[in-house]
């Protein structure tokens, strides 16, 4: 099968090709520039809202998986940060959703994300029938894509199938998770011997599986489906198992978690408190049911995976 990735040198969309070339697919590379060479048939497009380089980088496709999107950023000092998060991950997947009309692709994939939920939950996971709810201007621009895309793909006759990721990890992952690894790779002792939270995570190949399972499954059109890994974490557990795999000890002391969640809130770091201590959980049974897909990488093999490749990138070994 001939699938695009948009998005294909990032870390998801690296994972995508990769597997996607196992498993015998002619896959195709659609992005801005050649930063490194991947397992893919490269086509380079200069705008992700250039419509008529979206057709020619398309011909041919069969299913395009989109993953193209403005995320958080740490130094973010745009005035109208909305306006940029719709510029990209609403626009963009209106013009990624016209352009396939026009090539006559059979499937989109769309890559949104848990966040369109919230970014927590206390007494249940979220599931598909979940209440939309975004805190943030990421969640609600990926909230305001699916709807886009799928209005524009039922008039057009062209099969969808959503997907809603949590915390996404795996050898070559940056921003927040890449922070937590580098705090872990200290002596000093680390505040988190009490927390008992529960997260959804997945690691870059389970997504991977599943987003390759969405683009060929037949039972995947027209679904939204939430995915993870197998079992859910704590923060202290995730701790421990970074901390091992770096060969360090755990080193943890136990502070209590609402007086830290208060602090960081006063330091206007709620965003950072609601990761560390709170919950968010995720019933994937749908997936599950309708693809039969299973999350075949546990936990602990992708963190060993994980640190190895950052111990690599940081010439620790």
């Amino acid at each position: 099968m001939n699938i695009l990735v948009t998005g294909a040198n990032g870390f998801v969309g690296k994972a995508i090709c990769e597997l996607g070339v196992k498993a015998g697919h002619n896959m195709i590379a659609c992005q801005r520039n050649i930063t490194q060479r991947i397992s893919a048939e490269i086509r380079l497009i200069p705008d992700i809202n250039d419509i008529s380089s979206l057709v020619k980088a398309m011909d041919g496709c069969e299913v395009v998986i989109h993953l193209v999107a403005r995320t958080h950023t740490i130094k973010d000092t745009s005035e109208n940060k909305l306006f940029d998060y719709r510029k990209i991950n609403v626009m963009g997947t209106k013009a990624i959703s016209n352009a396939a009309k026009q090539a006559k692709v059979r499937r989109v994939v769309f890559m949104s994300s848990i966040k369109v939920h919230g970014d927590q939950n206390y007494k249940s996971a979220f599931t598909e029938r979940s209440p939309i709810a975004p805190s943030d201007a990421y969640g609600t621009t990926k909230q305001e894509a699916e709807t886009a895309l799928r209005e524009l793909c039922d008039n057009s006759n062209i099969e969808w199938c959503i997907l809603r990721p949590p915390l996404i990890y795996g050898p070559g992952v940056k921003g927040n998770f890449q922070s937590l690894i580098r705090l872990c790779d200290t002596p000093l002792p680390l505040p988190f011997g009490l927390v008992r939270n529960k997260r959804s995570i997945i690691g870059v190949n389970n997504l991977a599986s599943a987003a390759l399972s969405a683009a060929t499954h037949p039972n995947a059109v027209g679904k939204i489906f939430l995915v993870r890994d197998a079992e859910d974490i704590s923060t202290t557990k995730l701790i421990k198992l970074i901390r091992s795999e770096l060969g360090r000890p755990a080193c943890l002391v136990s502070i209590p978690p609402k007086l830290m969640n208060l602090g960081l809130t006063i330091l206007g770091k709620r965003g950072t408190a609601i990761r560390l201590f709170g919950s968010l959980t995720i019933n994937d049974s749908l997936i599950r049911n309708c693809l039969g897909w299973y999350p075949e990488l546990d936990i602990n093999t992708v963190l060993k995976n994980t640190i190895k490749s950052w111990q690599r990138q940081n010439k620790i070994i």
